[in-house]
């Protein structure tokens, strides 16, 4: 026996506190590389997206209301049929506010944006099934 051995208790809380700490010192991420980035959180709108987004205003700006409605996904169209006035000063003001509207997201299928019209905040969103045709899919 040597002079001085510790009790099996006091060695096996040892242990288990120098397991804790190896565990937490592994497990637990660098500062740096803790997550996603947040220096775009909204996304980049790509040039086929502003080029529809454009052409979208301009169709609101025009009053041109069949074209709204081709140019919106299905499901919504039907929607949009029955709600989307035919007067083309109530069109021209939302294009006018379309034409202001300010970034909410922007990812490669899925764009978001809201608009102000008299005061009140509204969403517009733009869509596309992978296949680069960007459409309207709720205003």
């Amino acid at each position: 026996m040597s002079k001085f051995s510790f009790p099996r208790n006091i060695r096996l809380y040892l242990f288990g506190v120098m397991l804790a700490v190896i565990t937490l010192n592994f497990t637990n991420c660098p500062e740096k590389v803790s997550g996603p980035s947040n220096e775009n959180p909204t996304g980049v709108e790509t040039p086929a997206l502003k080029s529809f987004s454009k052409t979208a205003e301009n169709f609101f700006l025009e009053g041109k209301r069949d074209s709204i409605i081709a140019n919106t996904y299905p499901e919504f169209s039907v929607v949009a049929q029955d709600y989307l006035p035919n007067d083309p000063a109530i069109l021209k003001k939302f294009g006018e506010a379309l034409t202001k509207k300010k970034l909410l997201y922007a990812g490669e299928l899925y764009a978001e944006y809201e608009i102000t019209i008299d005061g009140k905040r509204y969403t517009v969103a733009f869509g596309q099934s992978g296949d680069g045709v960007w459409k309207i899919v709720r205003f």
